[in-house]
């Protein structure tokens, strides 16, 4: 079922099938899943661009890292690193022209030392906590930028495309940027360029720039992770939905309790081999009763429906000719333990 490449994706996925939506989101994810089903090569540009980014993206640590406090509280920090650096590149260079005398030049090492070692805590505590989030913002940024030049006409996937809107440059180019700073970051254990590095005061610039980068544009990336694991989600379901064109999107009520169904079956069984049942729950008939021979098909009948609910509560297509049903609650019973000092039965285990 899982199509989902990035981490926020396979976890929203399955929020969604282990927590049933309202009737009303179910049918707006319906809605969603049967416009991206026809769109096959947007899935499949999504999955070559998502990838090599299976397993690797820690959405949790980006988004808390976007929206904590500012390590550099001292808005005089933003603009004295840059001019210290120029007031050292200046007198090097009118050291070695002969305008100005090499003390000049030595007093400005000086002071940009100074301002190293004073600012040098709260720049590792930048460093540490961007090099835990920061993995693979070049495909994400390419996944934000496949989503964002897409139009939808469905009101679920046109609201997941509202999330992705920012101010000036799109979420796509805001992260790219985010990703330059932190290549440019990795450029301090070049130990070629470290010299230079240090003459330029590399890494507490750039870690500045990612700070500012951070109280720019931290509060929006929560958001903007949470449209991509919506869209990858929806996206999984339509990967499903256009392999499987038999089977239908059910119909969810507000009343109930109520589960029909017409020929449903089990999604996981080839269609020459599943044996297909109708099933009325609801109104007078408020229980089964399934019996018969071991391996006739009892277990599946009882997992076929289950199943198939969580797929109709989480929005998906299910696998029988009609189904109509409530807002339900899915219960299952694993490893049941009778208890003579209770008084409890494995019969009664089961019932409970």
């Amino acid at each position: 079922l899982c199509g989902a490449r990035t981490g926020i994706g396979r976890e929203t996925l399955a929020a969604w099938l282990l927590t049933p939506a309202s009737p009303a989101m179910a049918t707006s994810r319906q809605q969603a899943i049967a416009e991206l089903a026809g769109r096959v090569g947007l899935r499949e540009r999504l999955a070559v661009i998502a990838e090599s980014l299976r397993g690797r993206l820690h959405p949790r640590e980006l988004a808390n890292w976007a929206q904590s406090e500012p390590v550099v509280t001292q808005a005089w920090a933003r603009w004295a690193a840059p001019l210290a650096v120029g007031l050292t590149i200046g007198s090097l260079a009118g050291w070695i022209t002969g305008i100005t005398p090499r003390a000049l030049f030595l007093t400005a090492v000086l002071i940009q030392g100074v301002l190293a070692a004073t600012l040098r805590r709260q720049v590792q505590e930048i460093v540490t906590q961007v090099e835990k989030a920061s993995q693979e913002l070049d495909v994400l940024s390419g996944v934000l930028a496949l989503i964002v030049a897409e139009k939808f006409e469905s009101p679920l996937l046109a609201e997941t495309m509202i999330r992705l809107e920012s101010d000036g440059a799109p979420p796509s180019s805001q992260i790219a940027a985010l990703n330059r700073l932190t290549v440019l970051l990795d450029s301090r254990r070049n130990q070629f360029f470290a010299p230079i590095g240090a003459l330029l005061m590399w890494t507490t610039q750039v870690t500045l720039a990612i700070e500012a980068w951070r109280v720019r544009h931290g509060a929006s990336v929560d958001r903007w992770l949470s449209a991509v694991g919506d869209f990858e989600a929806l996206s999984s379901f339509a990967g499903y939905c256009f392999e499987r064109p038999e089977d239908v999107f059910p119909r969810i009520g507000e009343g109930g309790p109520e589960f029909t169904a017409r020929g449903i079956g089990h999604p996981l069984l080839p269609a020459e081999q599943c044996v297909r049942n109708d099933v009325d729950l609801g109104g007078d008939t408020r229980l089964l009763v399934v019996s018969g021979s071991n391996m006739s098909g009892k277990s599946t009948l009882m997992r076929t429906i289950g199943i198939n609910a969580v797929l109709a509560q989480a929005g998906a297509p299910v696998r029988a000719r009609t189904m109509q049903l409530s807002s339900l609650t899915v219960g299952g019973s694993i490893r049941l333990e009778d208890s003579l000092r209770k008084g409890m039965s494995g019969f009664y285990a089961e019932i409970h």
